[in-house]
């Protein structure tokens, strides 16, 4: 049998693992709830699904355990203090715009903004994921905000073309 993994160590070793910002967002009429996260992935291009990892302790894990749906921006560099904002920050800042998709809210000025419906929940560990039915896409270009160790970073030029261009 391996021995326990120690959860201190767990966080900044995955930590290491360089992900975008987000920033999910959920309403109730016109109470709008946001959280900045980076636990998101692409699940599926056919059906479109999205899935997102919430701590089952957070505000929104208990908002979407009763909602149907989320809204997910992408965030792009220059849009630090809005993921500052969502993930607690007690620094006074101006409050972030928010535009209506689908009757979801999401973040103006991010890269990608979708919108989604709850298709399935699951509960493992500590976390909750929420797989959700893509049914708003808006996308534009730019430059997107990372996180990487604990902080917020910028992309670096890329040195190789890309995959995906012919």
């Amino acid at each position: 049998m391996s021995e326990a993994v120690d959860p201190a160590l767990m966080r900044p070793a995955m930590g290491r693992f360089a992900t975008g910002v987000t920033v999910i967002t959920n309403a109730a009429g016109a109470d709008v709830h946001a959280m900045t996260a980076n636990a998101f992935m692409s699940v599926s291009l056919d059906p479109p699904l999205v899935l997102i990892s919430l701590g089952n302790r957070a505000k929104m894990a208990a908002r979407l355990a009763e909602s149907d749906h989320y809204g997910v921006s992408i965030l792009a560099n220059s849009q630090e203090s809005v993921a500052r904002r969502f993930a607690g920050s007690r620094h006074p800042m101006a409050p972030p715009q928010f535009e209506w998709l689908d009757g979801v809210p999401v973040v103006a000025g991010s890269l990608v903004q979708l919108t989604t419906t709850i298709v399935d929940r699951h509960v493992v560990g500590d976390h909750t994921l929420f797989v959700g039915r893509v049914t708003q896409l808006r996308a534009r270009d730019g430059e997107p905000l990372l996180f990487h160790t604990g902080a917020f970073k910028l992309l670096q030029v890329a040195v190789t073309e890309s995959l995906w261009e012919a």
